[in-house]
């Protein structure tokens, strides 16, 4: 059955780690985003059906696709009831984090892997390293750092501005030699990303030390740290077990395509 968005946000939320992909997805595109709910045999299953060209990185990473479709479950029988939710028209992209899902999902629609991503947090407090600037003001020695991988100068702008973001960063002779940025995913969730550091001062460990702090902020808040990295980041997969972080979601994109009648 469909739910009101406050009725689904109050069930998720019981979990916000483990539901943080459908969460933050809801609250990004409130007006592209249809939830439904399923209980099977006492588990629980959620499923959000997102308009793909809504979503700037859908729309880029995967330009065919109609729909996006995240699903979380307690196991197969409530994800079996959800696919009735899903269109039946253009290519989809499913986005899964449990096996149970994959397997039912792919029963019925074949699917092409096509990226994983890990999620990890800060399960103790953290020490922050002194020379580490944290900050809320748009600096453009981080600023240049954060473009420099991806991130959109105006966007983090706003998020700074409006008090769901901080950064930590690390200076030498009045240059930001490296740096991450912590923003809010939804409620008590907050993201580490855009961690860089200048190729001239690599392998000192620079990263490790603005990533740390950036966790050791958000622990101190009260928050909940998602470190967010693909599998194939071989750098940023040892920077987290390197200051002790702990896996707790694996994401997995699939495309289907609809098969075409011969």
């Amino acid at each position: 059955m469909a739910l009101d968005r406050a009725a689904l946000m109050a069930e998720l939320e019981k979990n916000p780690l483990g539901n943080i992909v459908l969460l933050k997805h809801l609250t990004l595109f409130p007006d592209h985003a249809v939830c439904h709910h399923a209980i099977e045999d006492g588990k629980n299953g959620f499923l959000v059906a997102l308009n793909a060209q809504a979503s700037p990185y859908d729309r880029e990473t995967y330009p065919a696709a109609r729909s996006v479709i995240l699903i979380g479950s307690d196991g197969p029988e409530s994800t079996r009831a959800l696919l009735r939710h899903v269109p039946t028209q253009g290519s989809i992209v499913f986005k899964l984090t449990s096996p149970w899902d994959r397997d039912v999902v792919a029963a019925r629609f074949p699917l092409e892997p096509k990226v994983v991503f890990h999620s990890f947090t800060a399960e103790v407090p953290f020490t922050r390293d002194g020379d580490v600037v944290v900050g809320v003001e748009p600096v453009s020695g981080v600023l240049d750092l954060l473009a420099a991988q991806g991130h959109d100068r105006t966007w983090v702008r706003e998020v700074l501005s409006s008090g769901q973001a901080f950064t930590c960063s690390l200076w030498q002779a009045g240059t930001a030699i490296s740096a991450c940025f912590a923003f809010q995913n939804h409620g008590r969730v907050w993201e580490v990303g855009g961690v860089y550091t200048l190729e001239a001062h690599r392998g000192r460990g620079l990263a490790a030390k603005v990533v740390r702090a950036a966790h050791a902020v958000l622990v101190e808040r009260g928050l909940l740290s998602r470190y967010h990295v693909q599998a194939g980041n071989a750098a940023s997969l040892a920077l987290a077990r390197k200051i002790g972080l702990q896996r707790f979601l694996t994401l997995s994109h699939y495309l289907h395509r609809p098969q075409r009648s011969t």
